[in-house]
């Protein structure tokens, strides 16, 4: 990202002296000095073994897994492992946790892996889940690339065991969280120190290996939702305890006796979380989270517990005519008590004015720090018709159809002839014909080209809009390519409101374009904690992490989204494309059938039957594909690809990209394109769509 405040600066690694020797548990000293991550194991296959070959007389396979922990042809095998493995099958399927141990703490690690397993974590642990007959090494390192997270029994003798250390080194590399629980207080080594600067430590204390195992199950269990973790790094922080100055807006209730004034109460709560949205101490979830509740009969303390929150606050809205009751309430969620309440009998005018007022109660009551800042302020117009007209048609907006779509459209060109000046109504004025597009509707460029010139007038009549530079970063990104300049406004609108979910996707989107999975992951999981209960940035965040080839994490990841609405589309497709990855073909055929959206089940179809040598039903399915192409042209692309038939591959990415599917921004790095990347052609299309190559 070029915006001030967006640039990751990567940590310099320090310099550490590594122990080494004949024996994994050697103490002989060492002299060779290595800047981590530049000369350690696994990274350099010839650091200390002087060889870049594989198997060869160090290999051992193992017949018997007793002692093998012990035996010097784990430390050489381990040196000349290759980087690339990991999606292969472990015994005993995926496991959760990885137990890294010197052998001398045994006993130690075996009571971790016996109460964590009785809680249903599934462990690797050698040498009990040694294939027999497999090469030691191989096992280690596909399990540690499958696992979630490394558990490290972690004393003297796991600081000077050159397999542990490599262990937590490979585990490193793959961006696995480590857990330590630390036995005694031996001194670390300072590449220790590195690898476990991140880390969550337990201490086996006085309550010895029960009470830390305890500690460590929760641990571990805290670490299975990527999604919900703090934004950096994204898979290794647990989830944080509830903020104290955190407040769920729900949908006021409609008191009217017209029920069709339902998009007036909507559109007030709506109001109501834009605004304190942009109070910085404050948190707020996003729309679709806290709306995920209305017509539900949820307590305030579920509601909260789901959107990880202190209060709650909800009220209701009669309309009648030009007159108002607003009647608000403050909830503590843990004991329900009601910190403050108030009930407004006002004109339609003053609507703004009470919106003001009870952003102020709000502020007071939870002695949130404005940081010298003005309370927001909510005074878009001054025309309550054009008000009330405005918040119907974002209503219409948020239901996603054509129908709807162009009654939005209607309103918002009323509202704006009401009030000419009316900045907000432009901005969501932009994002209707943006969503236009998106379903099919004003493809010709012309959709494209109203939703940029609304969203310059929204910027050009209130600079200070954070939705006007969203809508119009959106349509510089999907339509121009112009990636530069799609980061700018992006980052215009992050600085205006910080805490917006959508901003923070979208933001998740540019850096996947232009090939930075990492820090779109981050930006996807911050989105996914403001907005904790919609969809959409838990599935690319998982996305974000196939890409990485984070594939156990992925796939926990689309798990959790399953578990929450096994109806949303695409996630049991993207969970087939990562087991694909995994060599399941059989699991990943099983995840395709379960998609409940039929186009995105023809999407996977075509890729699991050719996985499975079912070649007339390959060829069926991507004939099928071909034929309801439109506005999937990049999917069509990338089972070509997956085929293995570049002229075809590369014939529908230009037909993605004349056609402008939204799909192609997100080709490279793209784990179904990689057999594109070798082909000259490739750069080329790249430059095509001014990414890097």
């Amino acid at each position: 990202m070029t915006a001030a405040g967006w640039t990751h600066v990567p940590r310099q690694p320090p310099f550490a002296t590594v122990a080494c020797g004949s024996e994994p548990d050697s103490n002989a000293p060492c002299s060779q000095t290595a800047a981590i991550g530049q000369e350690l194991p696994f990274r350099h296959a010839n650091f200390l073994s002087g060889s870049g070959h594989t198997g060869g007389p160090n290999t051992t396979p193992v017949a018997n897994g007793e002692c093998i922990r012990d035996h010097p042809g784990y430390l050489a095998g381990a040196l000349t492992m290759s980087e690339g493995g990991g999606e292969e099958k472990v015994r005993g399927g995926t496991p959760t946790a990885f137990i890294s141990y010197a052998s001398q703490d045994a006993a130690v690690a075996n009571s971790l892996v016996e109460a964590l397993e009785q809680q249903g974590v599934r462990c690797w642990i050698a040498p009990r889940d040694v294939i027999p007959g497999s090469l030691y090494a191989d096992g280690i390192v596909r399990a540690i690339n499958g696992a979630n997270v490394l558990v490290l029994v972690l004393s003297a003798h796991a600081v000077r065991s050159a397999h542990v250390g490599k262990e937590i080194e490979r585990a490193s590399s793959k961006r696995r969280p480590i857990i330590a629980i630390r036995t005694d207080s031996g001194q670390l080594t300072p590449a220790f120190e590195y690898f476990l600067s991140e880390s969550q430590w337990i201490d086996l204390g006085p309550g010895g290996t029960d009470a830390a195992a305890a500690k460590l199950v929760e641990a571990v269990r805290r670490h299975l939702d990527p999604s919900v973790a703090t934004p950096a790094p994204i898979s290794t922080a647990a989830t944080s305890a509830v903020p104290e100055k955190s407040v769920a807006v729900l949908p006021f209730v409609n008191m009217s006796e017209d029920r069709n004034n339902e998009h007036f109460s909507d559109g007030l709560s709506e109001e109501l979380i834009n605004l304190l949205t942009k109070i910085p101490d404050l948190r707020i979830p996003a729309r679709t989270s806290s709306f995920f509740f209305k017509g539900k009969q949820t307590t305030v303390t579920d509601i909260a517990k789901a959107l990880g929150v202190a209060y709650v606050m909800e009220g209701s809205v009669r309309k009648s005519g030009n007159r108002l009751r607003i009647t608000v309430q403050l909830i503590r969620a843990d004991n329900g008590y009601h910190v403050w309440s108030e009930t407004y009998d006002r004109q339609l005018d003053d609507v703004f004015k009470i919106q003001d007022e009870i952003a102020g109660a709000v502020v007071r009551a939870l002695k949130v720090s404005l940081l010298g800042s003005p309370i927001p302020r909510a005074a878009p117009t001054a025309n309550a018709e054009a008000y009330s007209i405005f918040l119907a048609a974002r209503y219409f907006t948020e239901r996603f159809n054509p129908e709807d779509l162009n009654k939005a459209l209607a309103l918002y060109r009323r509202a704006i002839a009401l009030d000419p000046n009316y900045a907000p109504a432009y901005a969501s004025l932009a994002w209707c014909y943006e969503m236009r597009v998106a379903i099919g509707i004003d493809t010709d460029g012309v959709g494209y080209a109203n939703a940029r010139a609304a969203a310059e007038r929204a910027i050009a009549l209130d600079p200070n809009l954070p939705e006007g530079y969203l809508t119009l970063g959106m349509a510089r990104y999907q339509y121009e390519f112009d990636f530069a300049a799609a980061a700018e406004m992006i980052g215009k609108a992050h600085v205006l409101d910080q805490n917006n979910a959508f901003m923070l996707q979208i933001a998740g989107h540019l850096a996947l374009s232009i090939g930075t999975p990492a820090d779109a992951g981050t930006y996807y999981a911050r989105a996914a904690e403001q907005d904790p209960l919609n969809m959409l940035p838990r599935r690319f965040l998982a996305k974000a992490l196939f890409y990485e080839d984070r594939l156990a994490e992925a796939e926990t990841t689309l798990h959790r989204i399953i578990e929450l609405n096994p109806q949303f589309p695409a996630p049991h497709y993207l969970l087939g494309t990562v087991l694909l990855a995994r060599g399941e073909p059989n699991a990943a055929l099983a995840a395709i059938e379960a998609e409940p959206s039929p186009q995105w089940k023809s999407f996977g179809l075509p890729l699991v039957y050719r996985a499975l040598g079912r070649e007339p039903e390959a060829q069926h399915a991507l004939a099928a594909l071909v034929a309801n192409s439109a506005g999937t042209e990049s999917q069509v692309a990338e089972t070509y690809a997956y085929f293995g038939e570049p002229d075809q591959a590369f014939h529908w990415l230009e037909e993605a990209r004349v056609r402008r599917d939204p799909g192609i921004l997100h080709m490279r790095g793209n784990p179904l394109l990689r057999s594109l990347v070798t082909d000259p052609r490739y750069p080329a299309f790249l430059r095509k769509l001014k990414l890097p190559d």
